[in-house]
């Protein structure tokens, strides 16, 4: 297969620079304004300004790149590298003479692989004496300046997995060149002349690959070094190990053959290199074409034809119902300028590009631009008109599936890399058609839609499980379907004629068409492209309309299963429950499963096959309940399919029985946590970035399993987590910060570590919210089809207590808990979300809305009256004169604890779509940590500075001035200050029982507290005077000599902002300063308070242009310390 290895992509540091960005957008401008629709059609207009501005911006590429070359050969020149002595050029320019070919040959290996030509070692070897003479004239006339064998410039180039890395990562092979023998005889020879007069050349500090010098000095080195410094501990040391980015393999050629050049290394030896290293051509990858020719076939081939006619008869008989005259409209209006505007604002930053290298930067940057045009090319296609061309074009990468053997084909995703104009244009319409699917797929598929979680489908599963346990003479089989590439499958025709039956529009329909036909991709296999490969069939992962497209089409078979009477699932007064979906992952609950499965299985394949919807026997599995062993075995015998005792499903270890929940889920993935931190305390993170850790690696896989089993009943095991977490934090040593201080919210001084106690609560009470609103009816029926009353009834009223029921049911019991434990908090008056007539009444009612106090009462005045019969009857026409006296009968009751009228944290919460569990949390913090919300330090330092520092002073800065600057060193600084984090002289005499001398380490005459190391010293006070006056010289204002300004950075007079951000990066610096030498005698001086602040600058700077927020966020100006380093003749770095 042929195949190439360049792909251009933006280099987006090309658009930082404001004068570039206006540069482009005039050519913009003027291109749009000169090409007309007139001319040519908006779709060639458009990909053509897609190669116009790509060709500008590999332009400027080039000149950038001369540029740098042009400073790296001035920067060379500056460079004194020695000539070589007579006798060295003498050694690399003579004549190659027959006993070094000899020797050369000698030392070849045995059995290595050979180059492309096939001959190996053996074969010089045994014909040397034949070889060696025109072997001899070749190379010589290589010195002289001729050609080299032709042969000589290829190579095949296998990988090979570095040694303990994740071979999952291309980037941890090795390319190794297979070369031909008599290329590497000549090397042999240059290499062996070049070691003799580079072990005169290079100093002994490297030892790699020179006679006599081991890897054994550097070590040795290291460790004296470290001994220095242990007798030299007044002196700060880093020792920086580099790691090299493919070293061997980037080495600049032409910076090579300069430095022989500069050398003077001779004529002959200056040839021999340059006809060896210029076009180099690599034999194309056996391994890669393999792997594309099997990637090739795994995924697009092997689609039978499907006729068109069995597809039509098939949907035909579904009874798809039609969309509504609103929803044809939010699917075929035109698209507006708005629209593309937030479509663009939703692409993510730092996301492969597609085949034309145009990252979604571009368009952010120059939307103003590009939306009126791209518009045009968006209706024409609603229109009926081509797409771009471009759109039709992806590149694909293939990622290995977690936790899957990667040495297997199938068990990679293949993921398109699409052109960022064609995800503008899906986004739009997977928006529009999201709005319309949440009205019309049925809340057994959780998948891709908004409002829907895959824990409502752990939810129904343990819930069923729950309701065979109670009905246990009743059989189940949860089959757990595996659909081989689901995505990749779908067969285009039955997914544009099920829009037809939907009858989804004209336009709409146009769009979809225009996307799903005569579709073309390039594979990318360790960095090269295959050729290009037609594609007829499946949704592309990559792709936004993707998931929304196949979640519309699998909507057929789970409606098939719905609604065919034939197909036995689990059964409840009022509702069916057979099947849950989160996008592929299907669950289906067969009841008397050795009856009903082959009519389950054949609706499935039936649909399978005209659908392209296959499943993969060997990895489905069952999961039976209730159950003989004989029955099991004759299930699995006649079905081909594996009966487990555990299953996996959506990241949940399930069984037979909830009460191994725990043990399978939590236990195993605390232990993967205490593995993980326990490898952690080998690193030097700091104490933010011990938090960081915990927040980004450890809180995420927890928060998963909190939101999807809340089954934690014992509150020591959630009190033994944190405790573990914060053992981590200090490193087992006692901690210097109170646990509530850290698990704070930053907004409040806090430092924002998690608390997965509280964490835990707020999940488990995400689900309690579904019990008041009531408004999940059919898993709220499933969940409490065995209860005698009302979920109100139990929420408010305290029935728990009395129906043993309740809590007799995995779930609830643990739930209610954390109700009650809140309960009190959320209200100390009756909730007017509570619905009397719900309360009183089973569950499985067969009522739409249950009319709470809220609809029931007169809200005047804070009067809380019942309204009268006739009211209500107008609210709800099916209200009786019995349902009215239940509801009079618990207003009697309820009157007596009053109402509560105003909005309270829980009602905010059940009125919130999203972010519950957040929401919850920081309410939760909130409560726990009010007894803190004025901190033991506020005190102090308010008593040291020696005036009241008020609350808003302390919120500037926990909401304002910490959010400066993203240097977690910077922002830990002032945490450290701000809790006394120091140890000083006075507290190390504590611990010593007053056998320490309390004297400050600086002067050595006074008592040594906290204020005094930093502030009250004679010689740090004489510090702080010279910072100030450097810092009024490069602010240009005058501000008093205060801690609270210093320490806190707490100011009282005017600075604008950019004044206000350098003041706190100066006094940061000047205080990290101080910290390092906390334990010396030194005070440091001005000159290393300008070498951090330079530091500090640079970082800042760096920060910029790595930014994604460069363009919107207001960054720091640096202006006045250049004046001021320039005054005083200092460069910058």
């Amino acid at each position: 297969i042929p195949t190439s290895s360049f792909r251009w992509r933006l280099n987006e540091s090309l658009l930082r620079d404001s004068t570039e960005q206006d540069r482009y957008r005039k050519l913009l401008k003027e291109y749009f304004k000169l090409n007309k629709e007139e001319d040519t059609t908006i779709d060639m207009i458009w990909d053509a300004s897609k190669a116009y501005i790509r060709g500008m911006l590999i332009q400027q590429g080039a000149k950038e790149k001369r540029r740098r070359k042009s400073e790296f050969l001035k920067i060379e020149g500056e460079i004194d590298i020695p000539r070589i002595t007579e006798k060295q050029r003498e050694i690399l320019n003579r004549e190659i003479s027959e006993e070094e070919i000899s020797r050369a040959i000698k030392r070849l290996p045995a059995n290595k692989a050979p180059g492309p030509d096939g001959l190996t070692s053996q074969y010089y070897k045994i014909f040397q004496d034949i070889l060696i003479i025109p072997l001899q004239k070749v190379m010589n006339s290589i010195l002289e300046g001729k050609n080299p064998p032709q042969t000589w410039k290829n190579a095949n180039i296998v990988v090979i997995p570095k040694d303990k890395a994740e071979n999952t990562k291309i980037q941890n092979y090795r390319p190794i060149s297979l070369l031909n023998t008599d290329y590497k005889i000549f090397a042999s020879i240059l290499a062996t002349r070049l070691k003799e007069v580079l072990i005169e050349r290079i100093e002994e500090d490297q030892s790699g690959f020179l006679p006599g010098r081991q890897m054994k000095e550097n070590i040795r080195n290291i460790l004296n070094a470290i001994e220095y410094y242990d007798k030299n501990n007044h002196k700060e040391i880093a020792f920086l190990f580099l790691d090299a980015e493919k070293a061997f393999d980037n080495i600049n050629w032409f910076f090579m053959t300069e430095i022989l050049r500069e050398m003077d290394a001779g004529f002959y030896f200056s040839n021999a290199i340059k006809a060896i290293y210029s076009k180099q051509t690599n034999t194309e990858k056996k391994l890669n074409r393999l792997y594309q020719t099997k990637i090739y076939f795994f995924l697009f081939e092997g689609l039978c034809f499907i006729p068109k006619e069995k597809v039509t008869q098939y949907l035909g008989l579904q009874d798809i119902p039609r969309i509504t005259e609103k929803q044809r409209e939010i699917l075929n209006r035109e698209i507006s300028e708005e629209e593309i505007s937030r479509a663009i604002k939703r692409l993510p930053a730092n996301k492969a590009p597609g085949p034309d290298g145009l990252t979604s930067q571009y368009y952010k940057i120059f939307q103003d631009i590009l939306i009126i045009p791209l518009q045009k090319v968006m209706n024409s296609i609603l229109e009926g008109k081509n797409p771009p061309q471009t759109w039709k074009n992806a590149n694909i990468v293939v990622i290995p599936k977690d936790k899957a053997e990667n040495t297997k084909i199938q068990n990679y995703r293949p993921i398109s890399l699409l052109n960022s104009d064609y995800k503008i244009f899906a986004s739009i319409l997977a928006t529009r058609l999201k709005e319309v699917l949440i009205e019309r797929i049925e809340e057994d598929q959780s998948g891709f839609l908004p409002g829907r979680q895959m824990k409502e489908n752990i939810r129904n599963i343990l819930n069923a499980i729950e309701y065979y346990d109670k009905n246990n003479h009743k059989e189940i089989a949860f089959l757990f379907l595996d659909a081989e590439k689901a995505f990749d499958n779908i067969n285009w025709f039955f997914m544009t004629e099920i829009l037809r039956e939907m009858d989804a529009g004209f336009y709409f329909s146009n769009a979809i068409k225009a996307i799903y036909s005569k579709q073309t991709a390039k594979i990318i296999i360790n960095g090269q492209l295959s050729n290009t490969i037609s594609i007829n069939k499946g949704t592309r992962q990559g792709c936004p309309l993707s998931p929304s497209l196949f979640i519309m089409t699998l909507e057929v078979l789970l409606n098939a299963i719905r609604k065919n009477k034939d197909l036995t699932g689990l059964r409840t007064k009022n509702y069916s429950y057979k099947i849950r979906a989160f996008a592929d992952d299907v669950v289906c609950l067969i009841e008397d499963p050795l009856k009903q499965f082959n009519k389950w299985w054949a609706t499935i394949e039936k649909y399978g096959e005209v659908a392209g919807f296959k499943i993969n026997r060997k990895k489905t599995k069952i999961l039976s309940k209730n159950m003989p062993c004989t029955s099991k075995e004759i299930l699995q015998k006649e079905t081909g399919i594996e009966i487990v005792k555990k299953v996996k499903y959506l990241g949940i270890e399930i069984t037979a029985s909830n009460a191994q929940l725990y043990s399978n889920n939590y236990e195993r993935k605390w232990r993967e946590v205490k593995e993980r931190m326990s490898s952690w305390r080998s690193l030097q993170l700091s104490l933010l970035g011990k938090i960081a850790a915990v927040k980004m690696k450890i809180l995420p896989d927890l928060i998963f399993l909190f939101q999807n089993l809340p089954i934690v009943r014992k509150n020591s095991i959630l009190i033994g987590w944190n405790k573990e977490i914060r053992k981590f934090i200090w490193g087992g040593k006692k901690p210097r910060i109170r646990f509530k201080y850290l698990k704070d919210d930053i907004r409040r001084g806090g430092m924002g570590l998690p608390d997965l106690h509280l964490y835990f609560d707020a999940a488990a009470l995400s689900w309690v919210k579904d019990w008041a609103t009531l408004k999940k009816r059919k898993t709220l029926a499933l969940e409490g089809q065995d209860l005698n009353k009302g979920w109100h009834s139990y929420l408010w009223r305290g029935k728990t207590s009395k129906d043993k029921a309740f809590n007799n049911h995995y779930l609830r019991v643990a739930l209610m808990g954390i109700w009650q434990k809140y309960k009190i908090r959320f209200y100390t008056k009756t909730p007017l979300w509570l619905s009397p007539l719900e309360a009183e009444h089973m569950r499985e009612l067969p009522r739409e809305r249950w009319l709470t106090y809220k609809q029931l009462l007169n809200l005047r005045n804070q009067e809380t009256n019942l309204k009268s019969y006739e009211e209500i009857k107008k609210l709800e026409p099916s209200l009786t004169w019995l349902n009215y006296w239940q509801i009079k009968e618990s207003y009697k009751v309820d009157k007596k604890e009053g109402f509560e009228t105003k909005d309270t944290c829980w009602d905010r919460i059940l009125k919130a779509d999203t972010k519950i569990i957040k929401l919850l949390y920081q309410q939760l913090l909130m409560w726990d940590t009010e007894e803190v919300q004025v901190k033991e330090a506020m005190v102090k330092w308010a008593k040291e500075v020696g005036h009241s520092i008020n609350l808003a002073e302390w919120e500037k800065i926990w909401k304002r001035n910490l959010k400066f600057t993203y240097s977690t060193e910077l922002r830990e600084n002032w945490y450290k200050i701000f809790y006394r984090w120091y140890i000083t002289p006075e507290r190390l005499a504590k611990f010593s029982k007053g056998k320490g001398d309390r004297k400050c380490w600086k002067c050595g005459k006074h008592n040594g507290d906290f204020m005094h190391m930093w502030w009250g010293c004679k010689r740090i006070k004489k510090y702080w005077q010279e910072i100030q006056k450097e810092m009024e010289k490069i602010l240009q204002i005058k501000f008093d000599l205060k801690p609270e300004y210093f320490l806190l950075g707490i100011t009282n007079f005017h600075m604008d902002l950019n004044t206000e951000k350098l003041f706190t990066y100066m006094v940061t610096a000047a205080r990290i300063c101080l910290a390092k030498l906390w334990k010396t005698k030194e005070i440091p001086s001005v000159e290393k308070w300008t070498v951090r602040l330079i530091d500090i600058k640079n970082m800042d700077l760096l920060t910029q242009k790595v930014s994604q927020n460069a363009l919107t966020r207001q960054w720091t100006n640096w202006d006045k310390l250049r004046q001021y380093l320039k005054k005083d003749k200092i460069e910058l770095l």
